[in-house]
C-alpha cells in the first residue's frame, strides 16, 4: 500500500497515527506489543511518535546490529536506546543484541535470546510491527540488493559479511520473519532514495523489500521522480 504524504512532518504524523492503533489494539488484545524496529534515520520518526505515549508493554527487537559491542558508536542498540529512551512517555523494553567474537555466534545467540522472550514471556510467535528504513541502494535491515540469501528460515537473525555499507559485518532479521510480521511499513522522505522509492513502487525484484506482501509504504510526494 503507497500512502502519499505532502513531506515528513505529515508522514510522521499519518504512521504514528496507524502505529499507535495498532499499538494500541495488540496490548488490549495479547498484552504486549513487539515491535520489530531498524537503526538509522526511521529511529527519530519513532522517537517522535512515541513522545506522548505510554509505552510501558512495548518490547522494542532490532532488526539488525552491527558486530559492534552495545556502547560502540555504531551500535543500533545505543541508537535506539538514547532516542527513545530521551522521551518521558517511552517506557519499552530494548532488547540488545550482546557482543559476541564472531558475527555468526552473535546471530544464534540473539536469535535464541529473541525468541526466548517472546515465546517463552509474550507467548508470541512473530512480531507485532516491523518498521523499517530505507537505504539508497534498497536495503532493508542488513539485507542487501546482490547480497541473497535474504532468509533466515529458523535461525531468524543471518550473519552478514562483507557488507557494502560499513562496517562489514552485521547481523539481521531474515526477510521470512519480516513477511510474518502482522503490520509492517517502511517509510522515506529523502529525496536521496528517490531512486529506491521507485524500484519500490515498480516492485523490482532486485530488492528485498519488492518480496514482502502486505507492506505500507509511507513516502514524501515531494520527492521528484526519477
Amino acid at each position: 500500500m503507497l500512502i502519499s504524504c505532502s513531506s515528513k512532518l505529515d508522514l510522521t504524523a499519518r504512521l504514528g497515527e496507524d502505529l499507535l492503533s495498532h499499538a494500541r489494539e495488540c496490548i488490549r488484545e495479547t498484552g504486549s506489543f513487539v515491535l520489530l524496529l531498524s537503526g538509522g534515520s526511521i529511529v527519530d520518526v519513532v522517537a517522535q511518535i512515541v513522545k506522548h505515549e505510554q509505552c510501558e508493554k512495548w518490547h522494542v527487537i532490532l532488526a539488525d546490529e552491527r558486530h559492534v559491542p552495545c556502547s560502540h558508536a555504531d551500535s543500533n542498540y545505543k541508537l535506539i536506546k538514547e532516542s527513545l529512551l530521551q522521551e518521558e512517555g517511552f517506557g519499552g523494553k530494548i532488547l540488545a543484541a550482546d557482543y559476541a567474537d564472531s558475527v555468526d555466534e552473535m546471530a544464534r545467540h540473539y536469535a535464541k535470546k529473541v525468541i526466548g522472550v517472546m515465546r517463552g514471556k509474550l507467548n508470541k510467535t512473530v512480531f507485532d510491527a516491523a518498521i523499517l528504513g530505507v537505504g539508497e541502494d534498497g536495503h532493508i535491515a542488513s539485507l542487501f540488493p546482490g547480497h541473497e540469501p535474504w532468509e533466515s528460515g529458523t535461525n531468524m537473525f543471518i550473519p552478514v559479511k562483507g557488507s557494502p555499507k560499513p562496517p562489514p559485518c552485521r547481523i539481521s532479521i531474515g526477510i521470512d520473519h519480516i513477511k510474518m510480521a502482522k503490520w509492517k511499513c517502511v517509510a522515506i522522505w529523502d529525496e536521496k532514495k528517490r531512486g529506491a522509492l521507485e524500484k519500490i513502487k515498480n516492485k523490482d525484484p532486485s530488492i528485498p523489500i519488492s518480496h514482502v506482501d502486505g507492506l505500507r509504504v509511507y513516502y514524501s510526494s515531494s520527492i521528484p521522480s526519477v
